[in-house]
C-alpha cells in the first residue's frame, strides 16, 4: 500500500501536464471584393473584361477586341505576359459566364441614369446612354421646310434616330460602298448623309459611319467627308469620284474619319480644317458626270473605301 502522503495532489497533477494546442480547423481569408472584381479585369485595357474573352495556351485572358488592336499597331499576336501563341478561338466562357451575372450600375448615374446592367452590356450601355453627359442635333435640326427636328442626344443613338424618326435606312457593305448621285442645281444648296455600318474592329462588331455631302452654292464647292459616332474610333478612308467610261480617270481624297469634335458641321465651311474633307469644285465635277442610257438622268459615281488594316471585311448577304 503506497504512502498518500507521498502521492502527488491533484494541482500538482495539472500542474505537471503539458497542455495541448487546440485543435480547429484551418480556414483561408476570403477574398474580399475588390480582390474579386480585380479578376474580371484585362491585363491591356485595365478594365472589366468585354467579351469575347480570349486565352493565350498558358491560360491568360483578355478582351479580343485589345488583342486585335494590339495586333494591328505591333504585328504581334502573342501574349504579352508570357509571350506564348494567342488562338483567338480560344474562348474564357467561365469569366464570360461571369460576367452576364454580375450587374453594376451606369457610370453616367451621376447625371440620371438608373438602370444597372451586367458587366457584359456594361461598356455598350454606357457609350449609349441617353444620360451620357454632351450629345449632337439631328441632321434635321434646321430643316428649311419648317419641320424641324427637335432631337438632341448622344452620337451613337443618331443612327438609330434617324432610322427610326427620318427613315434613313443603314446601308451595310464591305470593305468598299458605292453610290451613284446626281450633280446638284448649280444654284441650290443641298446636304446629303448616308449611314454606312460595316464589321469594325472585327465582324461581331459593327460599327456605325455617316457619310456627309453638303454643296454650297455661293462657292460652288462640293463637300464630302466620313463622319465616326465613337470618338474612340478613328480610321482612314478614300473618297473617290469616278469617271464611269474610265476607271482611271478619278479624283480622290484620303483622310480619317471624325467627331463632332474634330470636325463641326460641313455648314460652317469655310470656318472648318479644309485638309481634313473632301472639297470638289462644281465645274470639275462636270468632267465626271455622264448621262445614263436609261433614264437619261446626269449621274456621277462616288466610292467610299476604308483603309484600315485591321478591317474585317462584311461580306454582303
Amino acid at each position: 500500500m503506497s504512502d498518500a502522503s507521498t502521492s502527488p495532489s491533484s494541482s500538482e497533477l495539472l500542474d505537471s501536464v503539458t497542455p495541448m494546442p487546440m485543435s480547429r480547423s484551418v480556414r483561408k481569408r476570403p477574398r474580399s471584393s475588390n480582390d474579386f472584381f480585380e479578376l474580371l479585369n484585362c491585363p491591356i485595357c485595365f478594365d472589366y473584361y468585354t467579351p469575347p474573352i480570349i486565352n493565350c495556351k498558358k491560360g491568360h485572358s483578355f478582351c479580343i477586341n485589345c488583342i486585335e488592336r494590339m495586333e494591328r499597331t505591333s504585328g504581334d499576336l502573342r501574349c504579352p505576359q508570357c509571350r506564348s501563341p494567342i488562338d483567338k478561338t480560344s474562348r474564357n466562357h467561365l469569366i464570360e459566364d461571369q460576367l452576364e451575372k454580375i450587374t453594376v450600375g451606369c457610370i453616367w448615374r451621376e447625371y440620371g441614369c438608373k438602370v444597372r446592367i451586367s458587366l457584359t452590356e456594361r461598356e455598350n450601355h454606357e457609350k449609349t446612354c441617353d444620360k451620357r453627359p454632351g450629345g449632337v442635333f439631328c441632321y434635321f435640326a434646321h430643316e428649311p421646310l419648317g419641320n424641324s427636328c427637335s432631337w438632341k442626344g448622344n452620337p451613337l443613338q443618331l443612327p438609330k434616330h434617324l432610322e427610326q424618326f427620318h427613315d434613313i435606312q443603314p446601308i451595310e457593305r464591305g470593305r468598299i460602298v458605292k453610290f451613284l448621285w446626281n450633280p446638284p442645281r448649280q444654284d441650290q444648296a443641298r446636304f446629303r448623309h448616308r449611314v454606312i455600318k460595316i464589321g469594325y474592329p472585327s465582324e461581331s462588331n459593327k460599327t456605325y459611319f455617316i457619310l456627309e455631302h453638303i454643296y454650297i452654292p455661293d462657292c460652288k464647292q462640293l463637300l464630302f467627308m466620313v463622319r465616326t459616332l465613337d470618338s474612340e474610333v478613328k480610321i482612314p478612308y478614300k473618297i473617290s469620284i469616278l469617271n464611269r467610261s474610265d476607271d482611271e480617270n478619278k479624283i480622290s481624297f484620303r483622310g480619317k474619319t471624325a467627331d463632332f469634335e474634330d470636325i463641326g458641321l460641313l455648314s460652317q465651311y469655310p470656318n472648318i480644317d479644309k485638309t481634313k474633307i473632301f472639297s470638289v469644285h462644281y465645274d470639275t465635277l462636270q468632267n465626271y458626270s455622264f448621262q445614263n442610257q436609261e433614264d437619261g438622268l446626269i449621274y456621277f459615281s462616288l466610292h467610299v473605301e476604308f483603309l484600315s488594316a485591321g478591317y474585317r471585311e462584311v461580306v454582303d448577304d
